[in-house]
């Protein structure tokens, strides 16, 4: 299982591109590719733990926004019935 470069996944770079989508660069870099790992899209293997420990990871960070759209809902819910009932 192989990483995928966070920072060319977070820029929107797509798979082994070089170069950058137009709207980006890297200005203290003479080089239009990724500083992290060249353009290449990938950079280390991980080992399971580390696939394991960025999994729970993920998961956590989505149910933590499952809570929010949740509590979100649920004050809309409150707001409509509040403007209904009166």
């Amino acid at each position: 299982m192989t990483d995928v470069c966070d920072r060319c996944h977070g820029l929107g770079w797509i798979g082994k591109a070089r170069t950058p989508a137009p709207s980006m660069s890297f200005p203290e870099f003479d080089e239009p590719s990724c500083p992290k790992c060249g353009g290449e899209g990938r950079v280390h293997p991980m080992t399971e733990d580390e696939a394991t420990h960025r999994l729970g990871e993920a998961l956590a960070g989505l149910v933590l926004m499952l809570d929010k759209v949740q509590a979100a809902a649920d004050a809309a819910a409150a707001c409509t019935l509040s403007n209904i009932s009166t």
